[in-house]
């Protein structure tokens, strides 16, 4: 095999690798855009379950009158929910948060890097090599970045879903306590 036909096959095969890698890239941030929704959602969710448990309160606060033990247990258990709910809301915004990620170099740099190596970007194989390692830096911070989105999205769901059945456990005991004592 010749040095042309070489080139030319390494060229090919950076441009198929560039191709993929532009997908993969191009996935990664429909990914992230559905983990930040995930996260809205949430909020929606917290702000739903806060506007509940305050309209419950006076509803309480009348069935509950007299009852100073029952007050105690249910003013502790409503602590409890809203820090929970809270950090419900705080970690879902901070998988919203959008930090600062590696992007390409402005055009200045790029110009002073092809000129530096003005022989080597001769070669087509070498451009499209060129750009297949831009992109993995740019894809690997987003992937990193969204990896730890997903953690916190999961983290916010599972406080939400640990919260709404204490919810639960909780408005039923109150519900035996208030009836039968």
């Amino acid at each position: 095999m010749d040095e042309q036909e070489r080139q030319r096959q390494a060229t090919s095969l950076f441009r198929f690798i560039y191709e993929l890698a532009q997908d993969s890239y191009q996935s990664e941030l429909r990914r992230q855009s559905h983990i930040i929704d995930q996260s809205r959602t949430v909020q929606t969710v917290f702000s739903i379950v806060s506007v509940a448990i305050v309209t419950i309160i006076p509803w309480l606060k009348d069935i509950l009158a007299g009852r100073s033990k029952l007050i105690l247990l249910v003013t502790i258990f409503y602590f409890i929910v809203f820090a929970l709910l809270v950090s419900t809301l705080v970690l879902s915004g901070f998988a919203q948060y959008r930090r600062v990620l590696p992007t390409l170099p402005n055009i200045d740099v790029l110009e002073k890097i092809v000129n530096d190596n003005y022989q080597k970007f001769l070669n087509e194989d070498t451009k499209e090599k060129f750009k297949i390692d831009e992109l993995s830096i740019i894809q690997k911070g987003i992937t990193k970045d969204t990896d730890f989105k997903v953690k916190l999205v999961n983290a916010a769901n599972i406080v939400l879903i640990i919260t709404t059945s204490l919810i639960f456990i909780f408005a039923f005991i109150t519900a035996l306590l208030v009836f039968f004592i």
